[in-house]
Formats: structure tokens, sequence, C-alpha cells
């Protein structure tokens, strides 16, 4: 499967370049108590996107909190403000740079923001502790995590992290799959050597601190920007796949603001839309934010996320989309494997009604 997926990836991206919780791929200059403000310009055509009449009404101000500090797979968000999108729905969107998706569940649930974007396993164990969140959207339908090993190492599956030194990164969505995908496996904890490491995924591996490195999937083509050859185990790949970044709020904004919430979805729709449509401008509008990306590997990562949030599924019932099932079978990989103390009633905790 991973194969396939970026070989197709690489082809498309090489013609247009001529490429928990999220993880960044670099270091940024921005501290997490900074906002966001991006310049707005002329937006695109309805012909481009679904987006909605402008609204004469003054724009109301909400603050959405990223699940880590802006990186590629935040595009859509940057874009959506940049071209205007957030303000045809009557928003003004501050886009605050966050610590993680435990932090952004748990400022949502206290009213600190409006929305965020945690990762699903995250945001299940949020509302199992009964943080008042609700799941309104899902960006990308399946997880971004992956396990990074030198291909020199040539470990290739969980199986083969016996008795090696795995990388971990407590209080994340990663380490939760990760701890998943161990239990799924049959593997005992106790067999691995973990060693507690940050969000740079490349230095511990190159260094030989770790042998496998958790990180984010498109981070694969932040080691192949560096010459650096590598190969991952993705948990999907292993049985063990979840729901990615999705849209949250507190459950009482969505009952007394639902027009917001449903403004607040279509525009990043429509950011999306625009991101995938228009790949170089995306990228470009990233830069005014994170002006330390590799251009070429930024326009791979986009090919990605496409694949992520356009799935067939998505195609067939609309983007953002979820599925009940999908939910209880998260539900039981973590109540079953212990990473969640308690059950809840799944048709409580996300809802396609605010979705267009």
């Amino acid at each position: 499967m991973q194969a396939t997926l970026i070989a197709a990836i690489v082809v498309v991206a090489a013609f247009a370049a001529g490429f928990y919780l999220g993880v960044p791929s670099g270091p940024s200059v921005m501290t997490t108590t900074q906002t966001i403000v991006a310049t707005t310009s002329a937006a695109p055509s309805k012909t481009e996107t679904t987006m909605a009449t402008t609204s004469a009404a003054p724009l109301k101000k909400v603050s959405f909190i990223l699940n880590w500090i802006p990186d590629a797979s935040h595009t859509g968000y940057f874009v959506a403000k940049e071209k205007g999108l957030y303000e045809q729905q009557g928003l003004d969107v501050d886009i605050v740079p966050g610590q993680g998706s435990s932090y952004a569940a748990k400022l949502v649930a206290a009213g600190g923001a409006q929305f965020g974007d945690p990762q699903a396993p995250a945001f299940l164990s949020a509302v199992s502790k009964d943080l008042p969140l609700l799941c309104v959207g899902m960006e990308f339908q399946s997880t971004q995590s992956a396990f990074f090993s030198l291909a020199s190492s040539k470990i290739k599956t969980p199986q083969d992290w016996i008795g090696k030194k795995v990388g971990i990164i407590p209080e994340t969505s990663g380490f939760i799959e990760y701890q998943a995908l161990l239990a799924h496996s049959g593997i005992d904890r106790k067999k691995l050597v973990e060693v507690p490491m940050g969000f740079d995924v490349v230095s511990p591996l190159v260094t030989r601190q770790v042998d496998v490195s958790n990180g984010m999937l498109y981070e694969y083509y932040t080691f192949l920007g560096k010459g650096i050859n590598v190969t991952y185990v993705y948990p999907p790949d292993f049985g063990v796949n979840m729901y990615s970044t999705g849209i949250v709020t507190n459950l009482d904004f969505a009952k007394n603001n639902p027009d917001v919430v449903r403004g607040f979805l279509r525009g990043t729709i429509d950011g999306w839309l625009y991101a995938f449509d228009h790949p170089g401008e995306a990228v470009d509008i990233l830069a005014k934010t994170v002006p330390e990306i590799n251009r070429a590997m930024e326009l791979q990562k986009l090919q990605l996320f496409e694949k992520l949030v356009k799935t067939e599924f998505t195609k067939k019932e609309g983007l953002f989309r979820m599925e009940a099932q999908r939910w209880e079978q998260m539900q039981e990989y973590l109540y079953g494997y212990g990473l969640i103390k308690n059950k809840v009633d799944v048709s409580k905790i996300f809802t396609n009604e605010y979705l267009p």
C-alpha cells in the first residue's frame, strides 16, 4: 500500500514542482502564544469552491487552536484565511499555534478557543473523560502517524521493533496509536527499549539515538529532501486504521452558534479545495507563516493530504463526513487495549449536521 501511495504522489508532485497532534517538519520562529494573521485578498469564483454568499453583517471573531505549530497539514486553514473564505462566512478567524492534540482538546473544552483540530485518538480520549466536546468534521480520513527507520536497519514491521530503541512522544495521539499497534500486533512493550523524544523526527534517527522515530506520514518527504533513505510502518497497513485530524468544538458553543460552526466548516473545506486546485499558490501562502519550508516538498505533501481528504467514502458522501462504525471501531481499539477507561455513546460525540 505505502509503495503505491508514495509512487503516485511523487509522480504527480515531480510534475508540479519540477515534492496526538500535528508534528512539525522543521523549526518554527513562532511561539505558542502568537496569533497568526494572514492578509486577505480576492476570493476565488464559486466555480472553484463551494462558497456561500458574503454577508454584510459584522464579522464574528473566533479562535482556532492548531494541534501543533503550523506546518503543511494546516495549509487549508491558512489558504481559507488568506483568500477571504472565512470572511465570506462572516468570520474573523484567529489561527493559533498549538502544543499538541491533547492541549487543543482541553482548550476547546474549556472555552479557550472555539475550534480546534486534535487528532481523533486524543479527542476520543478527551471525551472518555467527560470533556464537553463535539467533532463536527473529519478532515483527514486516515491516520497521519508513521514510524520511521533507516532503510539500512531492515526494519519493516512492528515485529522488527523487538529489542530495538523506539522513540516515543508521550501525551500525543501518535503515542496512543503506537500502543494500539503494539497491542494489535501482540507485542509486549517490555520487549522494546522506549526512548522519550521531542518532535524532531529526523535527528534522533540519523544520530542513532533511536532505531524507530515516531512522526507524521508526510515527514517521509522531509527525509527524502535531506537525502536520507528510510522505510516506515504505517498503522493501517498492520490493521490499525483510525481517523486522523478532526474539527472539534465545545458542545454548548455548537448548540448556541450553529451558523458559526457551519460557516467555519464551509470556509475550511473551501480552503482545502482551493489549495488542492492551486497547489503552487497554496504553498506560497503557507510560506508566509512558515518561511523555512521546502517548496518542492510541500507540493508533494499536498498530494498526500488530498488523498487523505478525498477518499472513496467522502467522494460519495461528502468531504469531512464521518461514520459511527469508524468511531465505534476506534473506541474498541482504545478501550480494549486499556488506552481509555470509559466508553462513550459515539452518537453523542460526533455529527455531520453542520457540514455543507
